[in-house]
């Protein structure tokens, strides 16, 4: 009885199983955006100028950009500089940038000098900053260059897991700087999505 039993089974088992063909029926809804990492928007933003802080002088008060979005936790915010044209082309590069072998006219003596811009960014907004060596006036006019005015920033705002809600342990924080030209090719964005502020 046993034996008959599973030899019905078996062939029921494969009676329905053969028999559930036809259209697939019509598409569903499409469903919520998944986990990962995409990008939200790029931003430019034009004529940026650093002011020195009086108790430190060879440093920048911060220069404060208020998000133009909705930052949700998780999400992260580059910032790149303009650091010159090729080809028509403009070259970014990411925060942290530094120039070194800057020659500043030092109470008449010329001096080799560095200035570094950087960058920290909380919910409400990003914050870029300049330190030099010296003064930070004596970067304001280097030859035909500013070092302090003028400037152009662009930040890139990704939009990535919240990181209450992993559970994975193999999720890795990258710690190395990521190219504009590696976002540009990871997300497909193109020139004309980025927004002037």
């Amino acid at each position: 009885m046993k034996k008959f039993f599973g030899i019905a089974l078996l062939i029921i088992g494969g009676v329905v199983a053969t028999s559930c063909t036809g259209s697939d029926g019509p598409q569903g809804p499409p469903g919520p955006p998944g986990p990962g990492n995409s990008i939200i928007a790029v931003y430019e933003k034009f004529d940026v100028n650093f002011i020195q802080n009086k108790e430190v002088p060879n440093q920048s008060n911060e220069y404060r950009i208020e998000h133009p979005i909705d930052l949700g936790l998780g999400d992260a915010v580059f910032v790149y500089f303009l650091d010159g044209v090729d080809k028509d082309a403009p070259i970014w590069t990411p925060l942290p940038r530094e120039y070194n072998g800057i020659v500043l006219n030092i109470n008449g003596k010329e001096e080799e000098s560095s200035i570094k811009y950087f960058y920290n960014f909380g919910p409400f907004n990003v914050d870029l900053f300049a330190r030099g060596d010296h003064d930070l006036v004596n970067y304001d006019k280097v030859g035909q260059v500013s070092f302090t005015k003028g400037l152009v920033f662009r930040l890139v705002y990704i939009r990535a897991d919240d990181p209450k809600e992993i559970k994975s342990a193999n999720h890795v924080v990258p710690s190395k700087r990521v190219s504009y030209d590696e976002l540009v090719k990871k997300y497909n964005f193109k020139e004309e999505d980025v927004i002037k502020l």
